[in-house]
Order: C-alpha cells, then structure tokens, then sequence
C-alpha cells in the first residue's frame, strides 16, 4: 500500500490579504491573526503603502495555536528584505514595530486606531471572528495622548526675551529677587551644562518651577546651586501649573545651607564616581544615631538606609541606583556622613572591585566565543547592540518579571546636535561622537542593563530589577557623563540635544509593547518641552 504523498512546505500556497493604501491598524492586524488562525501553518501576508515605499507584514500561527510569528518586509520583487522577526502574541508591540519602521514612530491611540479593513474589507461576522480569534493572547492597553500646554512649546515659538544674561555674572538669588523686586510675569529659563530649568512668575511670585523630573520647592533649591549657565526671561508666558508653596525668602534661607553643603563636599572630593567606604567597622544603631545629631537635620529612616547601602565597594552613584533621592535630600545626608565622621571617599576603586579572573575562563572555557555571541548581537558600525537583540533581551526580562516579579525599566533616548550653533537646525550624530558617548554611558552601567538602538535613530537602556525612581537617577547620571567632557566633531556639550523618557513595569503598564510606547510617548514629550527626561508616570499630571 503507497501511503499518500504529503504535500511539501513549498506548495502550501500564502493567504495574500488586499493591499493597504497606508500604515495598517490594530483592527488590520487583529484581522490578520484571525485568518491566520483559520489557515495555521499557512503565511498570512498583509502588504501596504506608506508614501512610495512597500512593506509586507506575514504571520504564521503554529499548528497549535500557541505562538504568532511575525516578519516584516521591505520593498517589492527581488528587492523585498527582511526588516525584522519576532514571535509574540503583543499586538500592541507589532503595530509599535510597524509604526517604527514605515512612518517615522508616530503614536496614536493605537487601541482605537481603526484599520482600513473595518468596513472595507471584512463582513461584519469576518471582523467578529478576528476578534474573538485573538482571545487567549496579549491585549493591549490602550496609549493615552495628552494635549501639550501651550505655554510649554518650544522656544523657538516664544515671545522674545526681555532679560538675558549668564549666572557667572548674575548669581541665581540676586536674579530670582530683581524678578520678584520688579513683579514681572513671565517665564525664567535658564539652560546649563546640568540641564535645563522653566521658573514661571506671576506678578514676581514663583508659581511653577522643574528642573527634569524635580518640580516645585525642590526644583528652585537645587537651581540656586546653579553658577553657571545661560539665563533668559520671556514674558507672559503662563502655566496652569501651580507646584511652588513656599515664598521665596524662605527657599532662599533653605538654598543657602544646600549650597554650603554642595560646597563641603566638592572640597572633600566627594563625585558621583567617588567610592564610599565605611569608617566604622562595627557600629550599634543607637551610635549611629548618636553620631548623626551632630550634623543637619535629615530624616533619620532615610540615613539608615543610605547608610545600610554602603558595602565598601560602590560609588556615590551606586548607591544613588539603590537608594534613589534628589540632590536636595543626598546632599545633606552625604554631608552628615562625611562631618560626622561615619564615611570616608576614594576616587581608587577598593581591591574587592578589581577585575578577577573570569569564573567561565578559570572553567577553561574560551572568552573569546562568548565575545564572538555578543558581537553577533551588535551593529558592527557602534559596537552597540542592534534593536532585535533588544526586544529579544527586552522579552527575555518580561518573563523574568513573570516569573520573579522584578520590575525593570525602559529608556529612550533622542541624541542631536547643531552643527552650526545655538539656533541651528538638529543633526544625528556623528559616529565617532555616538561612540563616545556609548562608551560614557557604559561605564555607569552595570553588567545587568542593555544598552542598545532602538528603532532607526534613536538608543533604548534596558535596566533590570530598576523602579522609576532608580531609572530617573540613571538618566539624570547619562545626562551629566555627556556633559563632563568635550565630544569628538561637535563644536561644543552645550550643541548636544538629548531627550529621555523613562517607562517603568510594573509601574506604568503590565506589556512590553505598551512600555516601549510609554518611554517613547515620554521621550517625545521630554523633546517637546526642551527638557532632559520626562517620565511616563508623570505624563496625565501634566
């Protein structure tokens, strides 16, 4: 008896949907995965348009029905290539991708986005099956857009500025109080090699103050240690914002003692690359409160914890990463370790940080193939990893946080630069300034974070087992690395643009795909308001 002949891979004929006139939908790629799921083991083929170009989604669901593999497609003919390929049932990542690559990743309201396949296409029962077809797998959370205000845009759109000039011949006090003397409205910016601060007035009141992610009160402290920069004043220009609540006087006497701080430690060495180590071996809590009353007046829960964070082998920053605070709270816990004589500083790395012989290589295995993996993963032309090794790391981390409950974090970062001066138009970087600046950030990652491309221009960090806060703290650590030193073919630090924003699981989402679209969403607004870093969890507060 002949057994009846199997029909081989390659006449399995692909489901081949109508072509798109633009960008697919969520109910376009929601329909695919119902055809897929009617046709498993087949290719689904979904192709579109986007302005002269050609793309291609295809989908293959596996027997099963358990796994989605997606492929992306470029071009027609035999100059169709392969973007990218990427098993997931995350819907929401996919039409991420998709908008990535084909039209520049602008985000919308992807959940409610509708597809050219709503009424066109599909019969109304067809679009029911596509629905129900994907039950079981990753729904999306649906990406809220905010309107910006309006007295947050670019300056480029602002009223001329009526005062201007540099904190190294005008201290920020004596500025804040001829604003305050003169009851001028309007907006104060001043722009430093530490970032960038928006003080709004009302009749010479602060009403609104930011420095990054540091709003109000706080915000205005950490400027008046500030004594250098550009400053300048436009006027009328308002904010619905209201974070100041303290009168000016009042933050000025709080100022004053943060600054003399500030200055304590910058005469004892103390940087954020300084290794902190104990002086007392073996100190009884009750000591160490005893010890600590000497110094400022500081929570005394907060020192112990920072205090318990010092393992004699981690820098200032480290332990910044496990105990996130702003400027105005370490300061004057880290004066209080130094005065009160509990914290020593070393710029020379302790001997139990020194390299030691690879554990792998004493096992007599070959470092050099574990490079040869690495340099797989990475662009040959940065040496940073490529953005499919990220999302494959980035899934690799979710199903950590599955399985441990780790949370981790995600940031993008925007780098530009003017070529021809302050008012010039944005360029991507050079490569051997991008490379520099690579190897800046790398040294304040630790071996656990990923730093990668993300998309077509932009950089993503993957930090694990980090919160929003220590995330915020890596950023506003990358923005300062950036700025400590001259970059290769730029014409100055103050010509580099970065923009960062930082999303945060399970802080901000509970999905890969919506986390990649939160830190993207803050990025853009960071852009947009000329700030650093923007983080997504403060997005609907703004």
């Amino acid at each position: 008896m002949f057994q009846p002949k199997k029909q081989q891979p390659s006449q399995i004929s692909n489901v081949r949907l109508p072509k798109l006139p633009s960008n697919p939908g969520f109910d376009d790629i929601q329909y695919a995965v119902g055809q897929a799921q009617k046709s498993r083991g087949r290719t689904v083929e979904l192709p579109w348009s986007a302005g002269h170009a050609s793309f291609m989604l295809s989908l293959v669901v596996d027997p099963d029905g358990n796994e989605q593999t997606w492929t992306m497609h470029a071009g027609d003919g035999p100059d169709t290539r392969v973007l990218w390929t990427y098993p997931t049932g995350d819907l929401q990542l996919i039409l991420n991708l998709i908008l990535g690559e084909s039209s520049g990743g602008q985000l919308q309201d992807k959940a409610h986005q509708a597809g050219a396949y709503v009424s066109a296409v599909k019969p109304p029962e067809e679009r029911k099956e596509a629905q129900t077809a994907n039950q079981g797998y990753s729904q999306p959370h649906s990406t809220p857009t905010w309107q910006l205000d309006p007295s947050l845009t670019d300056s480029t759109t602002r009223a001329r500025a009526i005062l201007s000039g540099d904190l190294a011949n005008m201290q920020v006090p004596n500025l804040l109080q001829s604003v305050v003397l003169s009851k001028m409205t309007g907006r104060l910016g001043v722009v430093a090699e530490q970032g960038s601060s928006d003080l709004y007035f009302e009749l010479g009141v602060p009403v609104h103050a930011q420095i990054g992610t540091t709003m109000g009160d706080l915000a205005i402290i950490e400027l008046l240690m500030w004594d250098d920069g550009q400053f300048q004043f436009y006027p009328d220009e308002r904010t619905s914002h209201r974070t100041v609540t303290k009168r000016l006087d009042s933050l000025l006497m709080e100022g004053v003692t943060l600054v003399d701080h500030n200055k304590f430690l910058l005469e004892h060495g103390v940087k954020s690359q300084s290794f902190l180590l104990r002086k007392q071996k073996n100190i009884a809590e009750a000591q160490f409160e005893q010890m600590v009353q000497k110094g400022s007046p500081v929570d005394l829960a907060v020192q112990k914890r920072f205090y318990q964070a010092i393992d004699n082998k981690s820098t200032l920053y480290d332990v910044l990463r496990k105990v996130p605070l702003p400027k105005t709270e370490w300061i004057p816990i880290m004066f209080n370790m130094i005065s009160c004589d509990l914290v020593s500083v070393t710029d020379k790395a302790p001997l139990v940080t020194t390299e030691r012989q690879s554990p792998l290589k004493s096992f007599g295995i070959d470092q050099a193939a574990i490079e040869t993996v690495s340099k797989a993963l990475q662009r040959s032309e940065t040496g940073l990893f490529s953005f499919p090794a990220f999302l494959y790391f980035l899934d690799l981390e979710f199903n950590r946080f599955k399985s441990f409950g780790w949370p981790f974090s995600v940031a993008v970062l925007e780098m530009r630069y003017r070529p021809t001066g302050p008012q010039g138009q944005l360029e991507t970087l050079p490569l051997a300034a991008i490379k520099e600046i690579s190897n800046r950030i790398s040294s304040i990652t630790r071996k656990t974070d990923f730093f990668a491309h993300f998309e077509t221009f932009d950089y993503v960090v993957l930090l694990s087992n980090t919160n929003t806060a220590a995330a915020a703290m890596f950023c506003n650590q990358t923005s300062e690395v950036i700025r400590s030193a001259p970059v290769p073919q730029t014409p100055d630090v103050r010509s580099i643009s970065i923009s960062m924003g930082v999303a945060s699981l399970p802080e901000d989402c509970a999905e890969i795909g919506t986390l990649l679209s939160a830190a993207r969403e803050a990025k853009n607004r960071a852009k947009e308001r000329s700030v650093p870093l923007a983080l997504f969890k403060d997005l609907s507060k703004q």
